[in-house]
Parts: structure tokens; C-alpha cells; sequence
């Protein structure tokens, strides 16, 4: 039984309407049959007409109530103050007759915390039976970020797919690669066939300053779990300041929202030839949420008769993507979980006697559109089913659930399609809490209908999902990227990422990464292909790409992921990515204005690489930078001294004739040496080099004489192992013979260089050191915070 805020006493004075208008007057109890009979349907126990098709916890009543129930509900706001001055906290006070109530209310960024206890009997005496403390704050939202791009590739009889996270979508009828973006994909295709689809790629976010407002929500929810009788509940609204979210930004106050009840199994089947005749005989009530949360992950409760594990439900996304609880449900409600589009929930249903059953209904809503086209599955049905209400409703969906002689159903889903019917991008969100099933006979205590699941089931409900989807597709495990980043050492890294799990079971994987090179008016010149291995990093595996230059920030890097599993070799969509890319989309999503700056004087560094070295000089990587970027940019000239010195140590035979810099594909440190007076041969030296980190950690690396190039009694060193951030690192250096020094010192740095060319007769030799300078500036400022 359904009840409105009217079916509740509210302290005098505490309370108003939530709509902004006076506070109600009769706050006292009152008889609401004259409201119920006015605004909802009649076909209830004991009426005269019944409505074959009638549903309890559904009326039409409510069929377009999208904020508060039935239009109305009642708020307080709380603080220290408010309770200083009327010397008591809010109270809200209901006696309901039942086995369990749902406290519906509101929640959103600016409401807080409340306590209620339950009193078995009519009045709130002796100890409370139950007790709940609930903060109602609701800072999360699911929002569109973006799309999911699906690169597709048929094999004769399966679509496979690996998909990434874009910006924007391509357009439908494009071509990508070579290959067409489609809407859909083809329904006869052919073996090799390849195409493109994107899909809005939905994320729920978390923020503190979130103002969307969910209304109609079970803040508390006791499901059918007490013993039939009088119960007295009482709700406190009470403030403190650990459950005000929004306290950093001066607020000293929270709100409550209290706007319907209701009532499990209030006349303990009296009259039980009415409910039988309205399919409502002996209802049953699973919290779906509940169930999907006994365990971790899919809620694992034990194993079926055939060793598979049995679980509450399963998520899936819209293409058979197995998920976990926490991908969709961690920041939900505490008692609904929620379908954002394309996703997915599963389950099947045994029950001790079946052949009793009678209807199973779910409860549902849509909680930020006007309405949402469910789709039901089973394994021979589709039904649709759109929901008009923001009330948790419920529907009928006995018509998809079918019974075998082992008394389970067949795999339910229930569906929030990514795409309406009429093609164009699902929005809604769909909420559920219950699902009900009612009998024809009363059940024993011993009897119950459960939800269950096992892998098999979860298998054939993806294949379902994919097939209403999209058409049967499989994504390839393993085969595509998390993500890329950047290093910034001597040179430029790109570093794709794959998650671990996915590389597990499989031999061999690498990835083949190649880099464009063009001329210097833009024109494609030819490119350089280099084999990855990967490096274990926490739950990812990295393929680091490195040799790029200044000059090639703009250069793109394409990286395919290959791997073989049980003798198959398997291969990833192509992977395009840049220096340039990652700097212009790091700009527009940090709000660190260190690291705005780092990024803008890198791009800058770069175009003045192109144009030192007429690369590429057509394409400016810093071209694409807004005004409002450019202005981060440091603007001033750095002061640059030159720490360049030789130290003589005597009776020592070698000569460290030159240093200077290189400016290629890194920027390195390039040594010469002279071995007229050593006696020796280069291949028993060892070339040291030593600096001191930020935090003050001496470090050294050594050069084996192996690794000298040599021309007659002239040898050469280069030294890499500064990052952009060590530009004003001082280095000393020095050639030692079985740990003996054998030469003079000397000291050097990259800065040291830039000093030397500030008055240097090349103009451009000048602006690309400054901005190189101003580029290792700001990466220490950001690296020191």
C-alpha cells in the first residue's frame, strides 16, 4: 500500500511544503481515505470491479509523476542554529500495519542525515527494534563523456570488436581507416568485412557542488522483513557537520525530505480470494541491490548442482561486456541500482514450487527523462516496455519468464538499449529496487522463489544483450589499450597501456609501434617501425615508445597490440596517438595551472624545434592552442649561467677535450676525449658521470668503454640520462680505470649550453635554447609541487 506525506505527523512548526509554499497546517494524523480513493485506482481488495490486469504498487495515478510523488512532499533544513533555537531536532512519526515500509524521499547535493527508529506496537515506547542512521547527500550523476568507438571485424561467423573512449564521434557514412562508419552494423556480411561504430560513452561522476535532484527515492528501505504487525516509526532530521558535504564552501545547514510510505503486506492476506483474483496472492519481495551485493562482484552465494558458481545477478554493458558491481552500482543509492544506457542486468529465478507461481513484477522508474524503453529478454521472448514515472512502480514481467521441470526460469534480462527505436542516442537512466513474485496457493514457510545466477546463464544473457544490441559480437580479449601517457626524459615517450588481466593466458604479446616522418612542407615521408616489449606495471602492462624528437611532437605514433593465444595470433585495432594529441587534451581537462604551463611551453619548444630543423614546419605543433591557452605560456626570457669547467688532476693521461649538447631525437650531453697520452686501450675504461637529484640524492651512471665510438685517439660519449625537468642539473664527468680517476673533471649542463648560445649569431638557434629552457623551467616548477 502506497501513502502519501499526508499519512505522516510532522513536528509542529519544523516543516513545509517542498514546493516553497506555507508550511502545511494539519501536521496532526489524518484520515487520508478520501485522498486515496480521489487520486487512486480502485480496483483493490474488496471493490466491486477488478482490473484483470491490476498491479499492486502500480496506478495510473502516478504514471507521469516525475519530482515529488503525487505533486507534494514535505522539507526541513537543519543546522546548529535551528536546533539551539527551537531546542529540539525535526521529527516525522507514522504507525503503519505490515511486515515492512520503504520511507520514500528526495536526494541531491544540498540534502543530509537523519536517524529513524522502528517501535514495535502504536506507540513509540520502550527500546526500538531497529535503527537507522542515513545520510541522504547525492553528488553523482551519470553524464555522457565522450564515445565508445568500435573498431569491428567479422570472421565468417561472428562480429569481433575492440573498443576505445573518444572525444567525438565519427560521422555515419565516413570513411576511418578505410573502413565505414556505419549506425548499425550490416546484416549480411561477408568474412573480413571491417566497420566502425560509435556509441555514447556514459560515466557516472562524483563532485561535491553536483546539484541534480533525484526525487521519489527509498532512503530507507526495511523490504518485507518484520513479523506481521503494529509498528511505530519515528524519523529525526539532525544535523552534523560530518555529513555536510558542501561545508568548505561556508555551509552550516542541510535539508530533509520526507514525501511517501510505503507499506509491505498491510492486511496479512485477509481477504485472500481478492488477491488471488488480482494475481497478488502471497507476495515475495527480493531487494534487488541487496542481492546483488551478498558477495563481491557478482554476488557469489554458493554452487550449483554442476560445480558453477550461483550469484544474485550479473551487469553487462550493451555488447556482452561482462561488469562488476562496482562499475555501475559502487556510487548509486543505498537500495536501487541503476541502468545507465547500454547496460544491462541479469538473472534467473528458482523456486521450491514453480507451478504456483503466480506473477513476477519488478519495480522500476526513469530518474532523469521523461520516460525509457525497457526491453525484457528471455531466451524465445523480447518485450518492450517503457516507463513513464519517476515513482518506483511496478510492471508485469511474468510474459519472459518461463519455468523448466527443475522448477528455474530461463535467463531474464532486463534491457536500457543505448539506442531508441528510432536510432538516435538513449539517455535515460532506469532505477530498480524490487522484484515481487506472487503464488495461487500459500507457500510454505520453507518455500521461496531466489534469484540466482551462474556463468552459463551470465554467457547466454551477453549473448541476448549483443544480439539486441548490435548483432551476435564478441570483443576480443585482450586485444585492445587502456590508455596512453607521456614521459618526459631527454627525449619524448609515448606509453601505451593494456591491462594485465587482459595479456593472461597469453604468449608472445608485443606491440608494433610506427612513427610517421614527413618533410619539411608536411608530406608523408616515409616512417619508422619499432617492436615493443612490455613492462609490468602494477595491473598494467607498458609498451613505451621512445626516440621522439622536439621536432616530432606533432609526428603520429600508431601502435598495434599482438598477442597469441592457443596458437592464434590475435591483433588489436591500430592505436593513433601523439606528443601533440596528449598535450592539447591534457589542456582542456586540468585545472592545475603548472601543468597548463608545462604543456603550452612544451608545444612551443616544438614548433621552435620544426622550425630550427624545417620539419615539418607546415604543421606548427603549438598552432592549435586557443589565446587563452597561449596565455600560459611563460612569457619571460630565462636567466641562464654557464657552469661549464674543466678540473685538471694530475698525472692523469686522458684528455676531456669538448661537452656540448645534441640536439636529435634527445637531448644529450655529448663528451670528446683524447687518448694520445694513455697507454691503455678505451675498452678498459669507464666513463662516470655524476648529479644531484632535486631532494638531494647523489646519483651516478657509467659509460663502459665498450660502448665508446672511437676514431683513432679520439673517442666520443653521449649522456641521456637527464630529464626535462634536470635542464639547470649540473653534471660532473670524469674517465676512470678499474675505479681510479684517469682524467681531468669537468662540469657541464644543459643550461650551461643554452648560456653559451644566447649571444649565439643564429637567431633561431636562440629561440629554440630559450624555449627549450622555458619548457625545463616549467616541468621543474610542476615536478616540485
Amino acid at each position: 500500500m502506497y501513502y502519501e506525506d499526508s499519512f505522516i505527523t510532522f513536528s509542529e512548526g519544523d516543516w513545509q511544503s517542498a514546493d516553497g509554499s506555507d508550511a502545511q497546517e494539519a501536521v496532526q494524523e489524518q484520515d487520508v481515505s478520501d485522498e486515496l480513493d480521489e487520486n487512486q485506482a480502485e480496483d483493490r481488495p474488496g471493490s466491486d470491479t477488478l482490473d484483470t490486469d491490476n498491479i499492486y504498487g502500480f496506478d495510473e495515478a502516478y504514471s507521469d509523476s516525475t519530482t515529488y510523488s503525487l505533486g507534494s512532499a514535505m522539507m526541513t533544513e537543519v543546522s546548529t542554529a535551528s536546533y539551539l533555537a527551537n531546542g529540539h531536532w525535526p521529527t516525522a512519526t507514522f504507525t503503519f500495519t505490515g511486515t515492512g515500509f520503504d520511507l520514500i524521499g528526495v536526494t541531491d547535493s544540498t540534502t543530509g542525515f537523519m536517524t529513524v527508529q522502528v517501535y514495535s506496537g502504536a506507540e513509540a515506547t520502550g527500546t526500538p527494534i531497529r535503527n537507522w542512521a542515513v545520510d541522504t547527500y547525492y553528488g553523482c550523476a551519470c553524464e555522457q563523456q565522450g564515445y565508445v568507438r568500435y573498431y569491428c571485424l567479422y570472421d565468417g561467423e561472428r562480429w569481433h570488436a575492440s573498443k576505445t573512449v573518444v572525444e567525438t564521434a565519427g560521422s555515419v557514412g565516413a570513411q576511418e581507416g578505410g573502413h565505414d562508419v556505419l549506425s548499425e552494423l550490416p546484416e549480411h556480411p561477408v568474412t573480413g568485412d571491417i566497420c566502425i561504430l560509435y556509441r555514447p560513452n556514459f560515466v557516472w561522476t562524483a563532485s561535491a557542488d553536483r546539484s541534480d535532484t533525484i526525487y521519489q527515492i527509498p532512503v530507507i528501505s526495511s523490504g518485507d522483513t518484520l513479523e506481521h504487525g503494529t509498528y511505530t516509526v519515528i524519523l529525526t532530521a539532525m544535523y552534523a557537520g560530518f555529513f555536510d558535504h558542501n561545508k568548505d564552501s561556508g555551509s552550516t545547514s542541510y535539508k530533509l525530505y520526507i514525501d511517501a510510505v510505503r507499506i509491505y503486506k498491510p492486511a496479512q492476506n485477509l481477504d485472500e480470494e481478492y488477491y488471488v483474483l488480482d494475481h497478488e496472492g502471497w507476495p515475495q519481495f527480493t531487494e534487488l541491490r541487496r542481492q546483488l551485493l551478498t558477495n563481491e562482484d557478482f554476488g557469489i552465494v554458493g554452487e550449483d548442482e554442476e560445480g558453477e558458481e550461483l550469484s544474485g545477478a550479473v551487469y553487462m554493458d550493451g555488447l556482452g561486456i561482462a561488469g562488476t558491481i562496482s562499475d555501475y552500482n559502487e556510487i548509486g543509492q543505498n537500495n536501487e541500482i541503476y541502468l545507465a544506457p547500454g547496460q544491462a542486468v541479469a538473472f534467473a529465478l528458482s523456486c521450491d514450487d514453480a507451478a504456483h507461481v503466480d506473477r513476477v513484477h519488478l519495480s522500476m522508474k526513469v530518474v532523469n527523462e521523461a520516460s525509457a524503453d525497457v526491453k525484457l529478454l528471455n531466451g524465445e521472448n523480447e518485450r518492450p516496455l517503457t516507463v513513464t514515472t519517476g515513482a518506483d512502480c511496478y510492471y508485469d514481467i511474468t510474459p519472459i519468464v518461463e519455468w523448466n521441470e527443475g522448477n528455474e526460469s530461463d535467463i531474464i534480462v532486463i534491457s536500457n538499449p543505448a539506442l531508441r527505436d528510432d536510432g538516435t542516442a538513449n539517455t535515460a537512466i532506469v532505477s530498480m529496487t524490487n522484484l515481487k513474485v506472487t503464488y495461487t496457493q500459500q507457500p510454505s514457510q520453507q518455500q521461496s522463489t531466489r534469484l540466482v545466477m551462474n556463468r552459463r546463464l551470465a554467457d547466454r544473457a551477453m549473448e541476448l544483450v549483443g544480439a539486441t544490441e548490435l548483432a551476435p559480437i564478441e570483443l576480443d580479449d585482450g586485444l585492445a589499450f587502456r590508455s596512453a601517457s607521456l614521459s618526459l626524459n631527454s627525449d619524448f615517450a609515448v606509453n601505451f597501456y593494456v591491462d594485465a588481466a587482459l595479456l593472461d593466458g597469453a604468449d608472445d604479446a608485443y606491440v608494433l609501434c610506427t612513427k610517421a616522418l614527413y618533410d619539411l612542407n608536411g608530406n608523408a615521408t616515409g616512417q619508422e617501425t619499432l617492436k615493443l616489449r612490455g613492462a609490468a606495471l602494477d595491473d598494467r602492462v607498458v609498451f613505451m615508445f621512445k626516440n621522439v624528437s622536439a621536432k616530432e611532437m606533432g609526428s603520429e605514433l600508431t601502435a598495434t597490440l599482438y598477442a597469441v593465444r592457443d596458437g592464434e595470433t590475435l591483433m588489436s585495432e591500430p592505436l593513433t596517438y601523439s606528443v601533440q594529441r596528449y598535450a592539447l587534451n591534457m589542456l582542456t581537462r586540468t585545472d592545475d595551472e603548472t601543468f597548463k604551463t608545462l604543456l603550452v611551453d612544451m608545444l612551443n619548444y616544438g614548433a621552435q624545434a620544426q622550425a630550427y630543423f624545417n620539419y615539418n614546419t607546415a604543421n606548427p605543433v603549438n598552432a592549435a592552442l586557443t589565446t587563452e591557452q597561449q596565455a600560459f605560456a611563460t612569457a619571460a626570457t630565462p636567466e641562464l649561467h654557464s657552469y661549464k669547467e674543466r678540473i685538471e688532476n694530475e698525472n692523469c693521461p686522458v684528455r676531456i677535450t669538448s661537452c656540448t649538447l645534441e640536439l636529435r631525437e634527445r637531448v644529450t650531453i655529448l663528451y670528446t676525449f683524447d687518448l694520445s697520452d694513455y697507454e691503455g686501450e678505451a675498452k678498459d675504461l669507464q666513463f662516470a658521470i655524476t648529479w644531484q637529484e632535486a631532494d638531494g640524492t647523489v646519483c651516478t651512471a657509467a659509460i663502459d668503454g665498450a660502448d665508446f665510438k672511437q676514431n683513432g685517439n679520439r673517442c666520443t660519449v653521449t649522456f641521456d640520462g637527464l630529464n626535462a625537468a634536470q635542464m639547470r642539473t649540473v653534471c660532473t664527468a670524469e674517465l676512470r680505470q678499474n675505479g681510479v680517476c684517469v682524467s681531468d673533471t669537468v662540469l657541464y649542463s644543459i643550461e650551461s649550453y643554452a648560456a653559451d648560445k644566447s649571444s649565439d649569431s643564429d637567431a633561431s638557434l636562440r629561440a629554440l635554447t630559450a624555449a627549450m629552457m622555458r619548457y625545463g623551467d616549467a616541468t621543474a616548477t610542476f615536478c616540485s609541487k
